[in-house]
């Protein structure tokens, strides 16, 4: 029987290091313990100041009596901070800055836009709040989404009016001259991306010569 073994990314200790549970940690020097000079040796740094014992792990981030989760490099920053931020589930977040380790720092808005309350928080540089792998949640920090919506008129022959209108009623109020209405479309983007689109159903209704007529006929529409 032949065993296949997989052979782990070596820790780049001049980049910021965490263990895989999001720990952050710091690098001291190369490990005494090490045979082929492969390990090294960590300190927790959860405080910004070096504290507890040291933890001696292989140069793939393997630890050595393995009790702690793997040692690894700290994400690289995909969440761009100079834009508007939000949490994944829609809370305003305000970006502080960043510490040493990669860490973002964050003001997380809770409650009402009435009854708001601010948190200072940590999230990891690409914007989550948990470092384990394939984790996501509510309080992740993301790139603020921007939501749009459009109305446009639809028509009896099957037509769409030209003019995407700002809101419901503002459609409602613009039917086009010798047409039937009978619906107006609802749609719904984000960042410019069509994520939704509905109908919305009305009584037809008909409109000429400044005359408006509800419950159009074809006779109307013939006009």
């Amino acid at each position: 029987m032949t065993l296949t073994t997989t052979k782990l990314a070596k820790i780049d200790v001049t980049k910021p290091l965490q263990l895989a549970d999001g720990t952050p940690v710091a690098f001291a020097r190369r490990s005494h313990m090490s045979m082929d000079g492969y390990e090294v040796i960590i300190k927790p740094n959860t405080t910004g100041r070096e504290v507890g014992q040291h933890r001696h792990f292989r140069a793939d981030g393997i630890h050595v009596h393995s009790t702690l989760p793997n040692l690894q490099n700290v994400l690289e920053a995909t969440l761009d901070t100079s834009k508007p931020l939000q949490t994944s589930d829609g809370k305003p977040v305000t970006f502080v800055g960043k510490l040493e380790d990669g860490r973002l720092v964050v003001q997380v808005g809770y409650g009402s836009a009435f009854s708001r309350t601010q948190a200072t928080e940590l999230r990891f540089a690409d914007g989550r709040k948990s470092a384990a792998v394939g984790v996501t949640s509510g309080d992740d920090v993301i790139v603020k989404v921007t939501k749009t919506e459009k109305f446009r008129n639809v028509y009896a022959d099957g037509t769409l009016g030209t003019t995407a209108h700002k809101t419901e009623e503002a459609a409602r109020q613009n039917v086009k001259f010798g047409k039937v209405r009978i619906g107006i479309l609802k749609q719904v983007f984000e960042d410019g991306t069509l994520v939704d689109a509905r109908m919305v159903p009305l009584t037809p209704t008909y409109r000429n010569r400044g005359v408006t007529v509800r419950n159009a006929t074809r006779e109307d529409f013939a006009r």
